[in-house]
């Protein structure tokens, strides 16, 4: 039913592993846009593909996206408010409301130690603004989850 969706979201799952590991900065920009890409792309998937080919009911679906996009249900905020508004800015204008660079000092006395670039990456702006982008992007796959297997039990 949402076969190639799925897929996306099986991609989205193995590039959140990627940003769980300690990485240098660019390396770990780069995983983000890419994760940020296969957020969006679960849905554009699941119209262009799944649905094009029968494999979703198109009525069934284009209600669904009107319920994700409606300012209306907080339940789909993590689709308005992070999914869409990241896509746009990471993909658009190569901006991206994540804190640049991550560092963790511990400081010990007169000497500082890095324990790692990318311990935590808090979101700058917005919705999720002090939360870890990881974290964020968990909600987002755990939302993806749910919006897609709501599809699949409507449709049987």
């Amino acid at each position: 039913m949402t076969k190639y969706a799925r897929h996306v979201l099986s991609d989205l799952k193995l590039t959140l592993e990627l940003l769980d590991r300690d990485a240098d900065n660019a390396e770990w920009r780069i995983h983000w846009v890419a994760a940020v890409a296969l957020a969006r792309s679960v849905r554009h998937v699941l119209w262009n593909v799944d649905v094009r080919d029968g494999r979703v009911d198109k009525t069934l679906a284009n209600n669904l996206f009107a319920e994700w996009k409606s300012r209306e249900n907080k339940e789909h905020e993590i689709f308005r408010d992070f999914i869409d508004l990241e896509r746009n800015s990471v993909l658009k204008e190569y901006e991206s409301s994540v804190y640049p660079e991550s560092s963790i000092w511990l400081l010990a006395g007169e000497e500082g130690f890095l324990l790692g670039s990318s311990l935590f990456r808090p979101m700058e702006i917005g919705r999720y603004e002090g939360e870890d982008a990881r974290d964020v992007l968990r909600l987002a796959i755990d939302w993806w989850d749910r919006q897609l297997f709501r599809l699949e039990d409507r449709q049987n």
